[in-house]
């Protein structure tokens, strides 16, 4: 089956069941596939063809899923366009797929115009805003369906949509997701928590992101269940969508729930109905998780993943199944394993590099077999991420391979002191890294937000790390910056900060 086949029995089950919400918009299931079908027609009048690359650069509107679904329909391929992208970015995803078209939000119309003027992509649809000349309106798309109801005869194996990776370690690359990936992983979200048909899911994270790709949009269609989507985050915009709709799952990104936590127009009451959050996309901190568990009285659920896996990779189930810390079990159609340099299994609790491998692995990197062929090794794809697991299975993420700080010839693992420094009572969040240093190697920075009223000195920070951890692991350096540069699915830029201490 392909999301489409989802769509459609959706209708045929629950036809008046509602399926979005947005602020004073609202679809059934069989008012969003009639809106899929008919611009689905226009798009097939207007030249989208099978196997063309179509971006989606889109805030979370009603548009994104009607365009994204309707794109499935004429069996084009996603490329879902991160709205916080510059010029130069733009142009180089544009090209690299070689789009042959892009659907866009009006206030990205002068951006487009000027990233897209390329060969290749002859074709730009905008949506709202007032028109402009030679610029298709989405709008004058939406036609009368055509006859084919929707049906799409992509297999399994077709590409389905080209997620760009962050780049925050290089040059973004665009990863392929077959149709079997994406409805194997959304599949296996389905089942790791009871869910069914009632549950209604808050569309927070960016659609374009790959874990708002899966675990709101198409959890969602798989399960004929309910989003209310969100345009724009704001906290307390927010605590009053999750008073008014009851949502029973809440899907966030770390930075998301700090910002919650520290908002005072956001009710300790906001969270009651709320069945499950889950956090995703980058670490979370357990002092932060345990403040806004003890403030809302909620549960957070921790799970891990990567664009490559389709995204998800392992969760924590439930309360008597979580484990602090960890980033849970694999779900279904997953498997884990921890290697050493050489490619060997390591020792249960050792530290090893993080491989993946199951149904939801990516097809491939868009025009960049190289590259692929370096992260697939023997089916397994390396994630350059560390873990190490525990006696009951569950796996702890330990840091980035490429962020490892080398010391004196020891190991030193960035996200250890983290955790450590983010114990102290002033610290609201930091980052660690390497600096290349000739007498050691590598010398130890740590970038450190604290508390307004905060009088710690560089030197208090050294000595509360000194009582803590190993003397090769304390920092060198201790820089108090404002804040944290960050990607739009809250990842620290680490590759900033160092940047930032080059110049």
């Amino acid at each position: 089956m392909i999301l489409q086949d989802y769509l459609k029995e959706n209708v045929n089950k629950d036809p008046d069941g509602l399926f979005l919400i947005s602020g004073e918009e609202q679809y059934t299931y069989r008012q969003f596939y009639e809106e899929v079908n008919g611009y689905a027609t226009g798009l097939k009048e207007l030249g989208i063809e099978k196997g063309d690359r179509v971006g989606l650069m889109l805030p979370n509107i009603p548009e994104w899923p009607i365009a994204y679904c309707a794109l499935l329909s004429v069996e084009a391929i996603v490329v879902p366009l991160n709205i916080m992208l510059k010029e130069n970015e733009l142009r180089n995803q544009i090209n690299d797929c070689k789009a042959k078209a892009v659907i866009f939000w009006y206030g990205f119309s002068d951006l487009l115009l000027k990233a897209a003027a390329g060969p290749d992509c002859s074709i730009l649809i905008q949506c709202r805003g007032e028109k402009i000349q030679g610029i298709n309106d989405f709008s004058d798309l939406k036609l009368k369906a055509d006859g084919s109801d929707g049906a799409a005869s992509a297999s399994d194996d077709d590409t389905c949509s080209i997620i760009y990776t962050s780049g925050t370690t290089g040059t973004a690359l665009g990863v392929e997701l077959t149709h079997k990936n994406i409805i194997k992983n959304a599949e296996s979200c389905s089942k790791f928590l009871p869910l069914d048909r009632s549950e209604v899911i808050m569309g927070v994270i960016p659609l374009f992101h790959s874990f708002g790709h899966t675990a709101i949009l198409n959890l969602a269609v798989i399960l004929g269940a309910t989003i209310v989507l969100v345009e724009k985050f704001d906290p307390y915009n927010i605590s009053k969508l999750i008073i008014s709709h009851s949502p029973s799952l809440f899907f966030g990104v770390p930075s998301m729930y700090y910002a919650i936590l520290h908002d005072d127009r956001v009710s300790r009451s906001t969270f009651e109905n709320v069945k499950y959050c889950i956090s995703g996309a980058a670490k979370l901190d357990m002092n932060l998780l345990e403040e806004f568990e003890n403030k809302y009285n909620c549960l957070i659920l921790e799970g891990y993943g990567l664009t490559e896996a389709g995204p998800v990779v392992a969760f924590n189930r439930n309360a008597s199944l979580r484990r602090k810390g960890s980033v849970g079990l694999p779900i279904d159609g997953v498997e884990i394993k921890l290697v050493d340099n050489e490619g060997e299994r390591v020792s249960q609790g050792d530290i090893g590099e993080l491989l993946v491998r199951g149904n939801s692995i990516m097809k491939g990197y868009w025009g960049n077999q190289r590259e692929y062929d370096a992260r697939l090794v023997d089916g397994w794809l390396c994630t350059g991420d560390l873990a190490r697991m525990d006696d009951e299975g569950y796996y702890y993420v330990v840091d980035r391979k490429t962020d490892m700080i080398i010391k004196h010839g020891f190991n030193v693992y960035p996200r250890e002191i983290e955790d450590e420094l983010q114990s102290h009572p002033e610290i609201i969040e930091c980052s660690v890294f390497g600096i290349p240093n000739t007498a050691v190697g590598e010398k130890i920075k740590a970038c450190i937000v604290s508390k307004k009223d905060s009088t710690s000195t560089e030197e208090d920070i050294r000595y509360y790390c000194e009582e803590r951890m190993a003397s090769y692991k304390v920092p060198d350096i201790v820089e108090f910056v404002a804040e944290l540069p960050r990607n739009a699915s809250g990842k620290v830029l680490k590759k900033s900060l160092r940047m930032l201490h080059e110049n």
